[in-house]
């Protein structure tokens, strides 16, 4: 094709270009055009939103947890223990109820924890043969069965839902090779920690490590991880089926395996004070 037959055939190109385009499209906005074929970045959540759908998937759906604790102190002894613990939300009041499996010596123990939106608290505790009496303590740590004594003021005193933590810090970072949130939160003043750090996952917000901070520790003295391996989905959750913990008070190593079961339609009247301790567990 000769130079003038080539320049011919551009022309009439242009021209069918020209022809096939709408009137009104006489320039073009190639940022937009460019844009709208861009995947769109999904925004970044509030740190509040993370912490909401972190403690979500921790510590705030209902079902029931099987625990079974293996504690290995420093001089080598291991000491077993297991519960199960039933949690449901129930007119205004997150309750959770505790009862011991292992050893034998307090199988048959009863715990009933009420937590109300409000930010009241009232514990009840049941041994067998005896009555359900009124108890000053809370659950320190919902997989360890951890509790700690609390005073009178205290039980009226806990700020309501996400308010337990004051956010104070938030940032992005890379943990075992997963993109996470990090959150820097301080704790109800009612909590025996003045410091938490959280690092959830950016892709479901399951919990991969939490570390807890007394008063006078520099580094932390309570350090739960969560390996991705263990974490599973159950009722729409990102769930870990295994925790291990570090107590750097105590020099001691915790591995704590979990499980998971629904509650039973029926579950209400285990978590009333007049009835937790007198009926069947599932």
């Amino acid at each position: 094709m000769s130079p003038a037959e080539r320049v011919g055939a551009l022309v009439a190109l242009l021209s069918w270009l020209l022809l096939a385009m709408p009137a009104r499209a006489e320039v073009v906005d190639l940022e937009r055009v460019f844009a709208a074929s861009t995947k769109e970045v999904e925004p970044r959540p509030s740190a509040a939103e993370v912490l909401r759908r972190a403690l979500d998937n921790w510590e705030r759906f209902p079902g029931i947890l099987g625990l079974e604790i293996e504690r290995r102190a420093s001089d080598g002894s291991i000491e077993r223990t297991a519960f199960r613990l039933h949690r449901r939300q129930l007119r205004q009041a997150r309750r959770i109820l505790v009862a011991s499996i292992e050893p034998q010596s307090i199988r048959g123990n009863r715990v009933l924890q009420l937590v109300y939106d409000d930010g009241r608290a009232d514990t009840f505790a049941f041994t067998p043969g005896g009555e359900p009496i009124p108890a000053a303590y809370q659950l320190a740590d919902p997989f360890l069965v951890r509790w700690r004594p609390v005073s009178g003021d205290e039980r009226t005193s806990t700020r309501p839902g996400d308010l337990e933590y004051e956010i104070v810090g938030f940032a992005r970072l890379n943990l075992r090779g997963e993109t996470a949130y990090e959150l820097l939160l301080r704790p109800n003043p009612s909590s025996e920690f003045v410091r938490t750090e959280l690092v959830v996952a950016t892709s479901d917000y399951a919990l991969l490590e939490l570390r807890q901070y007394t008063s006078r520790s520099a580094e932390p003295a309570l350090v739960a991880r969560v390996d991705r391996a263990d974490i599973v989905e159950f009722t729409g959750r990102a769930v870990p089926t295994r925790i291990l913990y570090e107590d750097r008070v105590q020099n001691a190593s915790i591995d704590v395996q979990v499980r998971y079961e629904r509650l039973p339609d029926d579950s209400a009247p285990l978590f009333y004070p007049s009835s937790f301790y007198r009926v069947p567990l599932p």
